[in-house]
């Protein structure tokens, strides 16, 4: 499989008041409408910034900030569709007191279809509890339930964490149900949610105080309660990297993609670069996994890479976008994409690059901590980080597959 050779991706935003550009995410509605959202770091904010496309994204709408009550910063952005063509997007709410963070919220907005500005912001949080956040990823189910996964702490550190949903009807009344706590697990985080024949699952990082690892649990009534214990999908032979799991499904079938590493990055400065990037399969809707991992990463074509993005198209094919690099700081580092032909996956192709491949989130080359990538017809929308400017902005491309 080759791409033109066309100068690579769309530049979505290259504001030159950005010192960083980055997370971004992408969804595309049922007509074609494509969204992209992503966080912008400015001198002296955070800030959340987003375009849509109406005409398969040969232009885009100006852009566009979202807007919190006074005081919150937003962070962490994702971005959904539903069946009718309209756009959900959520973010963390940060809230600083003399510069420090003091708490931290969760929101969700609604562009109805035809719009290409989110309206005012909704808490889904519960405004009278005070909690620390990370990682809220948006939903909406095939009932037209909008669901939130994130985690929540007591306290800054995070010393301890568990995985919470927010389920909503209409995006403006919210209830939350916590999928994973104490004493199943001192710490849970970076949650991603696929649902199934009538199963909605969450894949996501489990910790107890001797082991950590990838857990996948399920829930059978739109996340009012969960299966229990986790069913625990990566091997005690591999030490789980700190880049977000994710899962796709169709029938009782799941697929769950996860990163490994020989060693954890000890700084929180530093990102978690993958050396594998497995995929384990359940046929009997999560109860048991098959006994083989897939590794997804194209080793010839790079030693490392982070945020493995899984799709599965209507043919049953597995494809996975990611950001490759042979170590850290490597000029060369590119998007990529794989496909699965079989049990094996072919040989890697560049969506893009090259690009710096940095680990460092205190550097204006920092990639972010994941990036965006959905199915629609016969392409992958990829929305992505380059930072080979020296600093990092945003770009699209629209990637025909076979």
């Amino acid at each position: 499989m080759t791409f033109p050779d066309d100068g690579g991706g769309t530049p979505i935003s290259q504001n030159p008041d950005d010192v960083s550009e980055s997370e971004d995410q992408i969804a595309v509605a049922p007509d074609g409408t494509i969204g992209i959202l992503w966080s912008a770091y400015s001198q002296t904010a955070l800030e959340m910034a987003y375009r849509f496309s109406t005409d398969d994204g040969a232009s885009f709408s100006p852009i566009e900030r979202i807007t919190l009550p006074a005081g919150y910063e937003p962070g962490d952005p994702s971005i959904t569709t539903d069946a009718q063509g309209n756009f959900y997007m959520s973010t963390l709410g940060i809230h600083l007191s003399g510069g420090n963070i003091d708490q931290i919220r969760a929101y969700v907005a609604k562009a109805p279809k035809g719009s290409t500005t989110f309206g005012t912001p909704v808490e889904i949080t519960d405004p009278a509890t005070i909690l620390f956040l990370d990682h809220p990823k948006i939903r909406v189910l095939a009932s037209g339930t909008i669901v939130v996964t994130y985690m929540a702490s007591t306290d800054l550190a995070g010393t301890t964490g568990d995985g919470v949903l927010a389920s909503s009807p209409d995006g403006i009344t919210w209830t939350r149900t916590t999928f994973v706590t104490q004493p199943d697990a001192v710490f849970s985080s970076l949650c991603w949610t696929c649902e199934g024949q009538g199963v909605l699952y969450v894949t996501y990082l489990e910790f107890t105080a001797t082991a950590g690892y990838v857990a996948l649990r399920k829930s059978t009534d739109q996340g009012a309660t969960w299966s229990h214990p986790s069913t625990v999908v990566s091997l005690a032979t591999e030490l789980p990297a700190a880049n977000d799991p994710i899962c796709v499904a169709s029938g009782s079938d799941v697929w769950i993609q996860y990163t490994t590493t020989p060693m954890n990055e000890t700084s929180q400065n530093s990102l978690d670069p993958a050396h594998a990037m497995p995929i384990a399969h359940s046929a009997n809707a999560g109860l048991t996994l098959d006994p083989t991992r897939i590794d997804s990463l194209d080793t010839k074509a790079s030693a490392e890479a982070m945020f493995p993005v899984i799709l599965r198209e209507s043919s049953g094919t597995l494809d996975v976008a990611y950001l490759a690099g042979h170590a850290d700081m490597d000029p060369m580092g590119s998007v990529r994409l794989t496909r699965a032909t079989g049990s094996t996956f072919a040989p890697s192709t560049t969506i893009d690059g090259p690009l710096s491949f940095d680990v460092d989130r205190t550097a204006a080359t920092w990639l972010g901590d994941y990036f965006g990538a959905v199915l629609h017809g016969p392409a992958m929308y990829v929305a992505y980080p380059m930072n080979s400017s020296g600093l990092d902005h945003i770009y699209f491309r629209k990637v025909p597959l076979p």
